[in-house]
């Protein structure tokens, strides 16, 4: 399964009467921890890492959609 990136996918979520909706980022790159606070300072929550093969890592990040 592929996850475009930063591609915003309705939930059934919901927040103050309205429908959550979430977009998505996905890093294919060795990331340090600077590099994973910039994402955090920047509203991205990391939900999973996968490494397909040896020394290599997916970061999968969410966050709510901004307008």
């Amino acid at each position: 399964m592929r996850i475009p990136d930063s591609r915003p996918y309705p939930v059934n979520a919901t927040r103050g009467g309205y429908a959550v909706q979430w977009e998505y980022k996905l890093v294919t790159e060795t990331l340090n921890a600077d590099q994973l606070n910039e994402f955090g300072a920047d509203g991205w929550e990391l939900v999973m890492v996968v490494s397909p093969a040896h020394y290599v890592f997916h970061y999968f990040f969410k966050r709510e959609l901004r307008d």
